[in-house]
């Protein structure tokens, strides 16, 4: 389902504090631990229950691998946002720019009709 665009966006500074708490999030090394536990727990619990089961198959291996490779993206894309020095500031704007966008542009007004009437046009001579 589409996001309905709001008419006027609001303050600049306060989407700049909205992005700040957003690059904040996905840089934290807590967050990135979070992904990591979550990770861990999830996929123990699914070890458990395919290990209580009378199942042949290692079916918990299929979510292992795909969110683990999720997660190593995950993993990449934090150290190397550090790294190579990815600017906060850049990514603070970045987040505003995607913010901003989200919003209509005003309207332009709508063109007065005129109250005088145009000359009709030359005939052609040819």
């Amino acid at each position: 389902m589409a996001r309905k665009k709001a008419k006027t966006a609001p303050p600049v500074d306060t989407l700049r504090a909205k992005a700040e708490k957003a690059v904040v999030r996905k840089t934290s090394l807590l967050w990135l631990l979070y992904s990591v536990g979550s990770y861990v727990i999830v996929n123990a619990v699914l070890i458990a229950i395919w290990a209580l089961s009378d199942s042949e198959s290692p079916w918990f291996l299929w979510v292992l691998a795909i969110w683990g490779l999720g997660l190593a993206f995950h993993i990449a894309g934090f150290i190397i946002g550090f790294r190579y020095g990815h600017s906060r500031e850049d990514m603070i704007q970045q987040q505003v720019e995607e913010y901003q966008s989200r919003y209509e542009e005003p309207a332009a007004p709508a063109p007065q009709p005129s109250t005088a009437q145009e000359p009709p046009p030359p005939p052609e001579t040819g």
